[in-house]
Order: structure tokens, then C-alpha cells, then sequence
């Protein structure tokens, strides 16, 4: 009988009606000996899990309730049906349930928690509260753990009140001020009694070495980025941080005023906690990187000035301050004075790595800063030769070819590149240069070699990070394979580019856009779109876009002429809800071009200001 209820229940749940035949998954006869045969009731589980998995709980509760009554005392069935009770919202179910567990085990702290939560979920707070007060009554020796599972599930069915009450009343028998404080100050926090809140969460930090002190100080910090709640948290940090020096408190406040750009207040407790920190410096250089970041390039000097006149060349840090000093000069277009750094790493540091670091960003600063290329060959040889150490190494092979390239020595540039693929350097390097020598044929005229070189780029690195590059130059060449003089003209104008010549590029660029020949005037006007956007001129910028858009409507480089529009447009409060339907256009038209990742990204942001 037993057996032909269940086949009946496996035959009204299955979809269309299909008889699962339990008896029918037996192991063979023939392996036996080899597979252990599942016993009816492993099976029968095993069947109401694969029903849960697909979300048929109906299905599976009335199959786990004909188990049960078999298997009362099975704790898998108990918690499986309980399971599909509180996804079907079967509450009346659920506490039937619950309360036959009660009966077989009435000193059960959690079945008592279930049923008060079940209660709850019935608008019977009365009844819950007072289950909860008996599950109160049975926590012996005052055990912590008990009590906070009571306060958690107060929490959880939103008995608030209650659990603030018992937290208190604990505190007072345990003589603990601190007992609870997270789920105490949590409960402050929903109230919105944020500098309660916050007070909560003070004393627990002076524990440093626990798990709860770093518990405090993530809530901290939440709370001072939540608008509603930042300025009465500030107030309070910044009270505390008068009265003490506790070195978590002045982290927070460092913290949050990097990110809010109060830089002044940033540098004050930044300074106080490198000193609490035995003059470690390490705070200190964390401030530059994250100003750095932010391209804060002002603070990172003024840190490093003060850092660098602070530690002598023996500190720990005082390499790294070195560079982060020297890179935000590098950015401000400071150059003698961060090449002057440079050579200081140079003479101070005797590691051949540090070597050879300074001086390949030497030479960076002469290549795509200063234009000095015969001199960014100079240092770059010095590290190729000399200190054949570290990235600077690996940074100076790679850029010396590119020098070649910029002063038009075609020949030394190929015979460079051809020498990094002999030294079989990562995938990286190899493939820029192949994309390089690609470019070198282009440069030169020879279009049909520099097809089949970058076809065969695309081919050996799908994923890479030249192959867009690789496909928009392909594009170029098919498109004007008729007209070799177009192509010279358009290669002109990427090595006009690659040298930093705008004038020269934007001239070249305009050429082609006006000529007869239109096979190549939509790439040259998306160019000169973002060379324009280069030059901070949005104007000329848009301009170039609407003639993209009204002239070739069916232009591969439509979309990202588009997604330029858009990109201007978010910066303009009065212009987002248009940039935002250009986007929303994109996204739904063009979702495989390289850049809908990035679209995305910015659709997030953009709901969530509005939201």
C-alpha cells in the first residue's frame, strides 16, 4: 500500500504526468557486487531534494510528509518539510511541525526560536513573544551563544524592542557594558540613533586583535558613508579622536577624507597615525597611492616631500615614496624635477632592479613626454646592457624598437621587434610586437603585408589586446584597396599620431575626410573626434560625430561615434537623460561591439543616481 501511494504521488508531480518507477533504478544484478544499492528511503530523498532543487516545494512537502509519518525521527525529513514549509509560507503547517518537535525535545533552544519566528510571521506576536521568553528561561550558565541566537532571531522577526530590552537586561546581570554591542548598535541604526549607533561601535575598537574590533570598524566606516548618517559619526570620531589616540579611529577619519577630498584633515590624521605606528612610514605611502589613484597628484608630492625629508634612504618605505613622488611629478609635468628623483633612486638603491626601474622611467618620460627619442634610446640602452633586471629591463627592450619607429628608422625598429621574438618574452610582449612589425609594413606602404600580418595576429591571439586595433586597421586596408594613395595618406597620418603631432594629424585627418574618395572619410572623422576630445575641444568634437551620423549612417565606427556623443553628454546634468537613451540605443543595437561592457557599467551608475 505504501509503495502505491508513493508511485501514485511520483506520477501526479512529475511533468506531463510521467511515472518515475522507483524500483526501476535498482542496480543491475551484474553490478551489485561493485555499486552499493541504494536503500528505499535514500532514494525516496534523493527524489525530494531533486524536487526542491527545481523549486517544486508543494511537490516535495507532500512527498516529505507520507516520509515523515514513517520517519518521524529523521532529521533530514524534519528539515527538509521544514524547508518547503517556509517556502510555501505554509505557517500553520510549520508550526504543527514545529511544535511535534517541541514535545519530543522540550529543552531545545532552536525548535522553541522556529516557533516564535512562526508566530510572528502570523501577526500572533503575543504567542511569539512569549515562546521567546520560555526560550529565555531555558538558557543555562548564561551562555552567550544561546542568548545571541535568541537576540538574532528577536531581530530577524523584527522584535526590535524586546531584543533591546534583553541585551540590556544581560548587561546589567553580566555586569558587561560591551555584551551585544554590534547587534545593539545595529538595532540603533535601523532607529536611525546613528551617534548611539556609533557609540556602540567605539569601545569595541580598542580590541584590536579580535574579530569583533574589525566588525566595528567596517560598521563605522558604513555609517560615515551613508549620507543620512556621516556628519553625527564624523562628529562623534572626531571627539573621540581629540580625547585619544586610538589608531583605528584615526584610520576611519584618514579613510574618509581621502575619499571625501578633504585632504587637509587627511593629511593631519595620516601623519598622527604613521607616528602612533612607531614611524613606519607605511601609512604615509598608503595616503600617496591613494591620492594617486583619485589623481590627487598635488598630495602625492606634498606627502612625499614631507615623507622624504622625514626618513633617511635606510627606511623601509623610502624607496616606494621615492617613485610614487616621482611618478605624480612625472604627472604634473614636472619632468626635471622627477627625472632628478629618478637618478637619486639610481645612486641610492644598490640593487640592479631598482637600476633599472629609474632609469627606463627616464626614458619613458623622454619618449612620451618630452619627445626626446635619441635620448630615450640612450637610457634604455644603458638598462638593456647594464642592469638587466626587473620590469625596467623587460620595460626598456620593449620601448627601444618603439623609439626607432618615431624617428622613421623602419629598419632598426623590425630588426629591434624581431629581436624580442627571439627572447620569446610573455604572450604581451610578443603580440605588441607583432602588432608593431604589422604596423611597420603599414608605415611603410606595403598594405598587403601588413593585412596577412595582422589577419595572422587576430588568428594567434583572439584574445588579445591589440586585435580590435588589429581589425579597425584591416578594415582601413579593405576599404581603400583601391586607392593606395587614400591608404598613404591615412598611414601618414597614424605616425603623425604616434609622434605626438597633432597638428600634422588632425591636417591629414581632415584631407581624408574631404577628399573625393569617401572610403576611408568615417574613420578619419571618428579620429578626428577623439583627437579633438584630446584637446579638451568638446565643440570641434561634436562637430565631427553629427557629420559621422548624418553622412555614413552605416559605418562601423557609427556606434563608437555614438557612444563619444553619449560619453560628453553624461557630464552635462541637463544632457544625461539624453546620453542615457543613446546608451540604452547602444546597448540594445550594438551588443557585441568592444565597448558594451563599459556602456553597461555606466547604465548602473547612472539608474543608481536616480534611484
Amino acid at each position: 500500500m505504501y509503495k502505491l501511494l508513493l508511485s501514485l504521488f511520483v506520477t501526479l508531480l512529475l511533468p506531463g504526468g510521467f511515472s518515475y518507477d522507483l524500483s526501476a533504478q535498482e542496480t543491475p544484478p551484474v553490478q551489485r557486487r561493485a555499486v552499493r544499492t541504494l536503500s528505499e528511503l535514500e532514494q525516496q530523498l534523493a527524489f525530494a531534494r531533486n524536487l526542491i532543487r527545481v523549486r517544486n516545494f508543494e511537490g516535495a512537502s507532500a512527498l516529505l510528509e507520507v516520509i515523515f509519518e514513517k520517519e518521524p525521527d529523521n532529521e533530514v525529513v524534519q528539515n527538509l518539510l521544514k524547508q518547503c514549509y517556509a517556502e510555501l509560507k505554509y505557517y500553520t503547517k510549520s508550526e504543527a511541525l514545529i511544535r511535534r518537535f517541541i514535545e519530543k525535545h522540550p529543552e531545545s533552544i532552536g525548535y522553541y526560536l522556529d516557533l516564535a519566528e512562526v508566530l510572528i510571521y502570523q501577526g500572533r506576536t503575543e504567542e511569539g513573544t512569549e515562546v521567546y521568553n520560555r526560550a529565555v528561561a531555558l538558557v543555562k550558565n548564561s551562555d552567550s551563544n544561546r542568548y545571541l541566537l535568541i537576540i538574532n532571531s528577536m531581530i530577524a522577526s523584527g522584535l526590535d524592542s524586546r531584543a533591546l530590552l534583553l541585551i540590556d537586561s544581560l548587561r546589567l546581570i553580566k555586569t558587561d557594558k560591551l555584551l551585544f554591542s554590534l547587534e545593539r548598535g545595529g538595532i540603533l541604526e535601523k532607529q536611525k540613533k546613528y551617534r548611539d549607533a556609533a557609540m556602540e561601535y567605539l569601545p569595541l575598537l580598542s580590541e584590536d586583535t579580535t574579530q569583533t574590533a574589525g566588525q566595528a570598524e567596517n560598521k563605522l566606516f558604513d555609517l560615515l558613508e551613508f549620507v543620512e548618517s556621516s556628519k553625527e559619526v564624523e562628529e562623534v570620531l572626531l571627539n573621540q579622536a581629540r580625547r585619544t589616540s586610538d589608531w583605528r579611529i584615526l584610520k576611519l577619519l584618514s579613510i574618509y577624507y581621502i575619499k571625501t577630498g578633504n585632504f587637509e584633515e587627511a593629511f593631519e590624521f595620516t601623519v598622527r597615525l604613521d607616528s602612533l605606528d612607531n614611524n613606519k612610514g607605511e601609512y604615509l605611502l598608503f595616503f600617496m597611492r591613494q591620492c594617486y589613484e583619485r589623481r590627487q597628484y598635488e598630495q602625492v608630492i606634498r606627502m612625499g616631500t614631507y615623507a622624504l625629508n622625514r626618513y633617511s634612504a635606510s627606511s623601509a618605505v623610502v624607496n616606494e615614496v621615492n617613485y610614487s613622488y616621482a611618478e605624480a611629478l612625472t604627472a604634473t609635468g614636472r619632468y626635471d624635477e622627477a627625472i632628478a628623483v629618478y637618478l637619486h633612486i639610481r645612486d641610492m638603491f644598490p640593487h640592479d632592479r631598482d637600476k633599472a626601474d629609474a632609469l627606463s622611467s627616464i626614458g619613458e618620460i623622454y619618449l612620451d613626454k618630452l619627445n626626446d627619442y635619441p635620448r630615450a634610446l640612450a637610457y634604455f640602452d644603458t638598462v638593456a646592457t647594464t642592469y638587466r633586471s626587473g620590469f625596467g629591463y623587460l620595460n626598456a627592450l620593449r620601448s627601444t624598437p618603439l623609439c626607432y619607429l618615431r624617428l622613421g628608422q623602419y629598419e632598426k625598429a623590425r630588426e629591434s621587434y624581431h629581436h624580442l621574438l627571439r627572447n620569446r618574452l610573455n604572450d604581451d610582449i610578443l603580440e605588441e610586437a607583432y602588432y608593431n612589425l604589422a604596423r611597420l609594413d603599414f608605415f611603410q606602404g606595403r598594405f598587403d603585408s601588413a593585412s596577412t600580418a595582422l589577419h595572422k595576429l587576430i588568428v594567434d591571439y583572439p584574445r588579445g589586446f591589440y586585435v580590435n586595433d588589429a581589425l579597425c586597421l584591416i578594415l582601413v586596408i579593405d576599404e581603400a584597396e583601391t586607392a593606395p594613395e587614400l591608404l598613404a595618406d591615412y598611414a601618414r597620418a597614424l605616425w603623425f599620431e604616434e609622434n605626438r603631432m597633432t597638428d600634422s594629424t588632425k591636417a591629414r585627418l581632415t584631407r581624408i575626410a574631404d577628399a573625393d574618395n569617401k572610403a576611408l572619410a568615417d574613420i578619419a572623422l571618428f579620429q578626428l573626434a577623439q583627437l579633438n576630445l584630446t584637446c579638451a575641444d568638446t565643440s570641434a568634437a561634436l562637430i565631427d560625430i553629427e557629420r559621422l551620423v548624418k553622412d555614413y549612417p552605416d559605418s562601423y565606427y557609427l556606434p563608437f561615434g555614438m557612444k563619444t556623443r553619449a560619453d560628453i553628454m553624461v557630464r552635462d546634468n541637463d544632457k544625461k537623460e539624453e546620453a542615457r537613451e543613446i546608451y540604452r540605443f547602444l546597448l540594445e543595437n550594438f551588443p557585441n561591439y568592444p565597448f558594451i561592457s563599459e556602456v553597461r557599467e555606466i547604465m548602473r551608475r547612472l539608474e543608481k543616481d536616480i534611484s
